[in-house]
């Protein structure tokens, strides 16, 4: 149960980390994408992106909670929560978009994704200690910073990997082509 919570929780951080590189990439280049793409009139909704964006860290972070559950088998509940967080929006926004604004739309879906997260995380941790052998190593906020520690360990392995195939990867293409120029300068000398 231990193993199978860091992992839950080292999903979450990356999910979180690259909902927070897409708020990244929206500042440097979503106003340029959004004129490329769809053109200038659209562009002018900058502000709109950019307040929809800044949920991508609780959307891609907070979704494996959800994923959790579906590992534990519980498709009832995971299906009970969709269909909640369905009918919110739709009254959220039917109550919040009534006059055709975006803003009101964008609040329905911010309240909509953090009700959404909270169910997740609380009916996630509430199975896990359910069928935990001990329901009191089942604490998210505490096992998050030891999640965070190992995600780093792990990155700065993959890094290092990367970086010792790159320079064997290099090593050997240099000495291929040195073994190519002694082979032509044998040849060369063999020719005269």
């Amino acid at each position: 149960m231990i193993g199978f919570q860091q992992v839950l929780l080292k999903a979450v951080l990356l999910g979180t980390l690259f909902g927070c590189g897409l708020i990244l990439l929206a500042l440097l280049f979503g106003r340029w994408g959004l004129e490329l793409a769809f053109g200038a009139e659209v562009a002018e909704h900058y502000g709109l992106l950019m307040a929809l964006i800044a949920l991508a860290p609780l959307k891609y972070g907070f979704r494996f909670f959800g994923n959790g559950l579906t590992a534990t088998r519980q498709f009832g509940q995971v299906l009970q929560i969709q269909f909640v967080i369905l009918f919110l929006l739709i009254a959220l926004i039917f109550t919040l978009g009534f006059a055709g604004s975006m803003t009101g739309v964008a609040i329905a879906i911010y309240l909509s994704t953090l009700v959404r997260c909270i169910l997740f995380v609380w009916k996630t941790r509430e199975e896990l200690r359910a069928i935990a052998d001990c329901p009191e190593n089942v604490r998210f906020l505490p096992a998050s910073w030891q999640a965070a520690r190992s995600l780093l360990a792990d990155l700065q392995r993959v890094v290092h990997s990367g970086k010792s195939r790159w320079s064997s990867s290099s090593t050997l293409k240099q000495e291929r082509v040195l073994g190519s120029h002694s082979e032509l300068t044998s040849i060369t000398s063999v020719k005269r």
